[in-house]
């Protein structure tokens, strides 16, 4: 899956459809996402798991679904090797920016910014949108989608002492070691609630699953988070590198408006994620806990709520500011929005915005 740019004619007439939603989470205790300060702080570093073994498999675990990507092991890395079958299909957005029937004329609040049309693949505005940010807990689509290449919605994981890898001012999603959550459970956790504990529980779990060496906590986080960059790659994606599974600030990670709006194009397309987006709040019996999702363009309740958003995530640390992956839908037209490095309530009126001008021109 690729994000290719291509310039087209003026003799090319777009027709503009779309959806832009986003999708955010609340922490277990229904509170807000926090400031910039709590999902950010001291950065934890996790050190590297070594060289997976050369001549081993995914244990039978790994193998039960035959959808689940073969991981296989390069001789001479530390990050695990893919099967030549690529998962993700290049996705190629037709730069439409001048073709467009009406300018956007507002000014945005953030630093970076991009405006696709889903259904026609076609860019309709960028700001900045090649430019390596940080990615906050935008991080968590590409979280989500890994986890779901190797495990069922309905597998059941018990939540083990890798919570304890989570910085004391993230967000979280208050789940507690030997709680039993279904992978479903913990993607919600992990993208309405915005749970950092459920990313970690997620990638932690996954990298034990899939290396047959006995891997630490902090070990099995950074199989996981070789298999994110192993994802990057797969996506052709130039402008993005993790070192988290939650996106709290660290050292040589980014991310740019133009890769992210891939990434969601993808996420886009799992019904897992898709459905999890939409929601606004989730109750948890087994933690009888609600999760309220942090993306206020979905809160009803809200100043900034938008009717026609259907997801998708937040973002929100010291280093890369309020950030916004959002879809909207309206009839067939769906446009997807990215927003980084803006600020409170940049990122939701600089949304709207960008819906708002997307869907004009269908009009």
């Amino acid at each position: 899956m690729r994000y290719k740019i291509v310039n087209i004619g003026a003799s090319i007439v777009l027709a503009v459809l779309v959806i832009a939603g986003i999708y955010v989470c609340v922490d277990g205790r229904m509170e807000k996402e926090p400031e910039s300060s709590s999902e950010t702080g001291v950065v934890l570093q996790v050190p590297n798991a070594g060289e997976p073994e050369t001549s081993k498999k995914p244990d039978a675990a790994a193998q039960q679904d035959t959808t689940k990507k073969q991981v296989i092991v390069s001789a001479n890395s530390t990050e695990p090797a893919t099967a030549d079958t690529e998962l993700y299909q290049v996705v190629e957005y037709v730069d439409a920016t001048n073709q467009v029937s009406a300018r956007f004329e507002k000014q945005l609040v953030a630093e970076s910014a991009i405006l696709v049309d889903v259904n026609q693949k076609a860019i309709l505005y960028e700001k900045n949108s090649d430019l390596q940010m940080d990615p906050a807990s935008t991080t968590k689509l590409i979280t989500a989608l890994v986890a779901l290449e190797y495990w069922k919605e309905d597998e059941t994981i018990t939540v083990g002492s890798e919570i304890n890898l989570v910085a004391p001012d993230a967000s979280r999603a208050w789940i507690e070691a030997g709680d039993k959550l279904t992978v479903e459970e913990l993607i919600q956790g992990m993208l309405i609630c915005s749970g950092n504990d459920a990313a970690y529980v997620l990638a932690a779990n996954t990298g034990r699953r899939l290396s047959e060496k006995k891997l630490s906590d902090a070990e099995a986080v950074r199989y996981f988070i070789d298999l994110m960059n192993q994802t990057v790659r797969e996506m052709q994606l130039t402008n993005t590198h993790f070192n988290s599974p939650d996106g709290y600030d660290a050292d040589n990670q980014y991310t740019s408006a133009e890769d992210l709006a891939v990434i969601a194009y993808q996420a886009y397309q799992n019904p897992v994620i898709r459905r999890t987006c939409k929601l606004s709040k989730v109750y948890v019996p087994e933690r009888d806990v609600t999760w309220q999702s942090t993306n206020q363009l979905l809160n009803p309740d809200s100043e900034y709520y938008y009717d026609k958003a259907i997801g998708m995530k937040t973002g929100s640390t010291d280093n890369a500011g309020k950030c916004l992956v959002s879809l909207a839908k309206e009839g067939e037209q769906v446009y997807l929005c990215v927003v980084l490095n803006s600020d409170e309530p940049g990122r939701w009126t600089d949304s709207i915005s960008l819906f708002d001008y997307g869907f004009s021109l269908k009009k």
